[in-house]
């Protein structure tokens, strides 16, 4: 877990794995809440119960890069997941996930959800979307009459291969998902 006090924190050359063996409902590889400047780089992250990495709302200017995310129970990497700080100006901003790969999730690979200038580049993407959600998935934030979409959102050069049995396709998004 890296908190709002770990700015500028950088893991390099990890492997982060049965996380949430136990007890399954704190499954998540790395959680971070709320961190600017974190850096994940060459790390593999496998065999975890809920998401590979989670970012929570606040985190701001986060990469993941060459790492190897393989067999999450839930997504391979979560921005800005659905929560009331999101529609109250908190949100993911500035998250660049590039040049990893990501096998074997049974959610999407990479969920976005109300997110900000989040860039998505140049992954391998490999059997995702399994048992729900598409490979790629964007949403927006709804909390009662308030919708809050990704903006400046960059899905570049990824590369996707389905099992024929995938959920919802290769790529989804929402209704209301994406703006600017």
């Amino acid at each position: 877990k890296l908190t709002a006090t770990a700015h500028r924190c950088t893991l390099s050359r990890c492997e982060i794995f049965n996380s949430g063996l136990r007890d399954a409902s704190n499954g998540i590889g790395v959680a971070v809440f709320g961190c600017v400047g974190a850096v994940l780089s060459d790390c593999h992250i496998h065999d975890v119960a809920s998401d590979g990495v989670l970012f929570h709302p606040g985190s701001d200017s986060c990469t993941i890069e060459r790492c190897l995310i393989e067999n999450a129970r839930q997504n391979g990497v979560g921005l800005a997941y659905a929560s009331a700080d999101a529609v109250n100006g908190a949100c993911v901003r500035r998250v660049t996930v590039q040049n990893c790969i990501l096998r074997e999730i049974q959610g999407a690979a990479v969920s976005m959800f109300g997110g900000s200038r989040t860039r998505i580049a140049h992954n391998t993407i490999v059997n995702a979307g399994i048992r729900y959600h598409p490979a790629l998935w964007v949403e927006p934030v709804r909390k009662g009459s308030q919708i809050t979409a990704n903006s400046d959102l960059e899905l570049v050069g990824n590369l996707i291969i389905l099992p024929v049995s995938a959920h919802e396709g290769a790529i989804g998004i929402g209704e209301g998902a994406v703006s600017g």
